[in-house]
């Protein structure tokens, strides 16, 4: 975030206070933070009256955008008007809109919405100066708990602090999974019960079903017991051995280079942004002859899934084992 530039949680609590700009400019890819963002808009702006409109600039021609932003409501009306693909606009459709922010419509609020983040961009820089400006990148490991808490807070959610640290580890891929999982629990036992381990373990125990990245996770640490769980509740969910030999693959394949001091991959690695997080922390745990033994048991357990009749569970097991205790044959 630009050194000056309000957080979207500062600007979400000037929305609370009524203080509501005529633009926003919305930069980052997280789904889950723009539209929670242009809820809050729509819930403190139009109140119970006025509409909310989308245009994409994909599908919609850019003409309409500017017609929209030059009617005005003979009733006050206000409305909410939310732009995608805002770098699709044309050199000279973005002269008219600047013209127009100079000069906004009380009674409109204007979201312009681009999944790219780059300072360097020439448009970003102009709605900068137009607009005020949201970052709305998918949020770093340690800025999830922050953000989680302040949504939790928010919806009136009674939920203990450490509960929601555990909740992270459990479904911290995103912050819609992680919220996801709260307003499930909270349908099940109230707004009124303050959500505790107990009954994180109680809504668990009837059924947990984890996430491949979660088993890198285990694996990654060297947690033998954890991993064997969770891979048998996985393989009884339906995830297939080729999958998971694929994750555990694409894990390792990322600790070699990163053994060989190759610090950044480019292109799709197969990891998640919290597994890429960690890997620095599960490199401590293999030495570049482990990982690269690790990568030939997987190879061995792939032919071996071509030409066996063995159970999944029986087959994958071993290799858990062999890769989490240090034993290669």
């Amino acid at each position: 975030m630009a050194k000056g530039t309000p957080s979207i949680g500062q600007l979400i609590k000037r929305i609370h206070s009524n203080e509501i700009a005529p633009a926003y400019s919305l930069f980052g890819n997280d789904p889950f933070l723009q539209d929670f963002f242009i809820q809050e808009l729509a819930t403190y702006f139009l109140g119970d009256s006025g509409t909310k409109k989308h245009i994409s600039l994909d599908d919609d021609k850019q003409d309409q955008l500017l017609a929209d932003l030059a009617t005005f409501s003979l009733f006050n009306e206000r409305e909410l008007l939310v732009v995608r693909q805002i770098k699709k606009l044309s050199v000279n459709a973005r002269k008219e809109l600047v013209d127009y922010l100079k000069n906004p419509n009380s009674d409109t609020c204007l979201v312009l919405i681009s999944e790219d983040y780059d300072d360097r961009n020439s448009l970003q820089k102009l709605l900068k100066t137009h607009t005020l400006s949201v970052d709305i990148r998918v949020p770093f490991p340690s800025k999830m708990k922050k953000w989680v808490s302040f949504i939790v807070k928010s919806r009136g959610y009674n939920i203990n602090d450490g509960t929601i640290s555990n909740l992270i580890d459990l479904y911290g891929d995103s912050i819609a999974h992680v919220v996801n999982e709260i307003e499930k629990i909270t349908l099940m036992v109230g707004t009124e019960t303050i959500i505790d381990d107990s009954i994180i373990k109680t809504q668990l125990s009837a059924g947990r079903e984890y996430h491949i990245w979660q088993l890198q996770d285990a694996i990654g640490c060297k947690d033998t017991g954890k991993s064997i769980s969770i891979v048998k509740s996985l393989i009884e969910n339906g995830t297939g051995i080729p999958q998971l030999v694929i994750n555990f693959t694409n894990l390792f394949q990322q600790l070699l280079w990163y053994s060989m001091g190759v610090r950044q991959s480019t292109g799709y690695t197969g990891l998640n942004k919290i597994i890429s997080g960690n890997l620095n922390k599960y490199s401590r745990n293999f030495d570049q002859y482990e990982i690269e033994n690790a990568l030939l048991v997987l190879r061995k357990s792939d032919m071996l899934t071509k030409s066996t009749s063995l159970n999944p569970f029986s087959l994958i097991e071993p290799v858990i084992i062999n890769i989490c205790e240090g034993i290669y044959v």
